[in-house]
């Protein structure tokens, strides 16, 4: 134990100058000791060589944490919160329909915290500049949460789409019509690319296009 303590004075001593401190140990493997006592023996050392520092066991300003594999020691100098779920990559690849807006970021980012790699679909009715605009939230969620792994920004000119329908289609089918070809279009780009499943971002009431009324006929 004692080469572990000398190890986490070295690596700790700046960082516990004047603080609070306490000592955390994860162990695996078959050990002459347990994790309590490597605690208290490189807690006491490090108390001991350290004047300004002081044990704290309870919300201590530093926790030093220590993990024992077998022969093998970690010092963990720093602990990063993430996402969440399940690592990225672990489950199917998805489509997500993405518009800008709040409902397909979001669900574009709870698929991810399931395991998914997410990759976007946007179809334009707005021009350039909408396009921009869709590519930064897509950017910024897929370099906030899924950068890890590359994804596909797939962008479709539907303005003929709309004209065709405005032309053709009922006024009280035009959302519902629209959202019918969205889907289509995303499934030919899902089965190119092999992926298996489609993420629409919809909410029971949430816009006209997604109450029960708009597929009767």
């Amino acid at each position: 134990m004692h080469d572990i303590f000398e190890k986490a004075l070295v690596q700790y001593r700046d960082q516990l100058e004047g603080k609070t401190f306490c000592v955390r140990v994860k162990r695996r493997g078959k050990h002459d000791f347990s994790s309590i006592d490597v605690e208290r023996y490189v807690g006491g050392g490090l108390n001991q060589h350290i004047e300004s520092a002081r044990v704290k066991l309870t919300n201590p300003e530093v926790t030093v944490h220590l993990e024992v594999e077998d022969d093998r020691l970690l010092l963990i100098k720093g602990r990063y919160e993430g996402i969440g779920g399940f690592p990225i990559g672990t489950q199917e690849d998805v489509l997500s329909l993405i518009s800008g807006g709040f409902d397909s970021g979001v669900s574009s980012y709870m698929l991810m915290r399931r395991g998914c790699r997410v990759h976007y679909c946007f179809f334009n009715l707005g021009g350039a500049a909408h396009e921009i605009g869709v590519r930064q939230v897509a950017h910024y969620l897929w370099n906030r949460f899924g950068s890890s792994h590359r994804v596909r920004f797939v962008a479709i000119n539907f303005e003929p789409v709309v004209g065709e329908i405005l032309e053709k289609i009922d006024d009280g089918q035009m959302g519902v019509i629209l959202k019918r070809m969205m889907v289509r279009a995303a499934s030919k780009v899902a089965e190119r690319y092999g992926v298996q499943a489609l993420v629409t971002g919809e909410a029971l009431g949430q816009v006209s296009s997604q109450t029960p009324d708009q597929p009767a006929p």
